[in-house]
């Protein structure tokens, strides 16, 4: 399997879930519960159809491993959403803003 880190995620971040890793459409919302796992994540999903279910033992949509070990597949699969993209840039730029408001009093 090729050196593979998921990306950085909180409790509570918000991510897309996919049913089928290999086929992402349709994705239902979900939030990071926790990461029991240095690769795997708890999500709580939801979606209309089956409301609010936990999902154990979930990887990232860009894990390699997904495409040589198919039962991880039964799990699904989760990437961030433009939702909490745009907060962390948010939160990478009020840090700049900060330091470089804190350089103008000196």
């Amino acid at each position: 399997m090729a050196d593979f880190t998921p990306p950085e995620i909180n409790v509570g971040d918000q991510v897309l879930y996919y049913t089928d890793p290999l086929n992402k459409s349709n994705p239902a919302i979900g939030w990071i519960c926790s990461r029991p796992g240095a690769y795997t994540s708890t999500i709580l999903v939801f979606s209309p159809e089956s409301g609010f279910q936990m999902r154990t033992s979930v990887r990232n949509v860009n894990d390699p491993g997904l495409l040589e070990n198919p039962q991880w597949r039964d799990w699904g699969a989760w990437e961030l959403s433009e939702a909490t993209k745009a907060l962390r840039k948010l939160d990478g730029l009020s840090t700049q803003v900060a330091l470089i408001a804190g350089r103008k009093k000196e």
